[in-house]
């Protein structure tokens, strides 16, 4: 299967927008799906790899809250959470920064040391999955683990909660957020 085009989408969005009766005005359609990237640091030595790395205000919120720490002039958002079901952070930095900040985490001593290693956001939801901490798509009955791309992240040898190898997927799975004034 492909993945849904976002001309398509788009397409989809704007006709939705004039059924529901607003203007191009009223209701912008912008794709920033570049805009940020997601860095996700996890496991039980997350939080002090972190604050040797970056600093200490990069981890001062509470558990799920969410902070927006200045490190080296660059700003970004943490949130203190983490669904693969370890212990974590989402750190959701401007695409301009991304880099850098990768960088520093993954090319420090400590970080190394640590045992920091790089994977996909799609690990973490297969990460997820096999600690039985199910994906709200699952949940909420929108789709099936299948159906979200995550099968492919899941060790084969393993099984988990919800398992089901048999199932067909019927759907694709298309995310969105939306900020809208009603």
């Amino acid at each position: 299967s492909t993945l849904f085009p976002y001309t398509t989408l788009f397409r989809s969005l704007e006709s939705l927008r004039e059924e529901l009766g607003y203007t191009p005005a009223q209701v912008q359609i912008t794709n920033v799906s570049h805009d940020l990237e997601l860095v996700h640091v996890m496991g039980p030595k997350s939080k002090e790899i972190l604050e040797r790395v970056l600093g200490p205000q990069v981890t001062s919120m509470e558990f799920m809250h969410f902070g927006k720490p200045t490190v080296d002039n660059m700003t970004f958002e943490v949130q203190r959470m983490s669904y693969s079901g370890l212990p974590g952070f989402e750190l959701h930095i401007p695409a301009e920064h991304a880099e850098t900040i990768y960088r520093r985490l993954m090319d420090d001593p400590f970080s190394r040391e640590a045992g920091l290693k790089p994977h996909g956001a799609c690990a973490v939801q297969g990460l997820r999955t096999e600690m039985w901490y199910r994906g709200s798509a699952d949940v909420k009955n929108i789709g099936h683990y299948s159906e979200v791309m995550i099968d492919k992240f899941i060790y084969k040898k393993k099984t988990f909660h919800g398992q089901d190898p048999s199932y067909v997927p019927k759907k694709q799975v298309v995310m969105l957020n939306v900020d809208t004034p009603k």
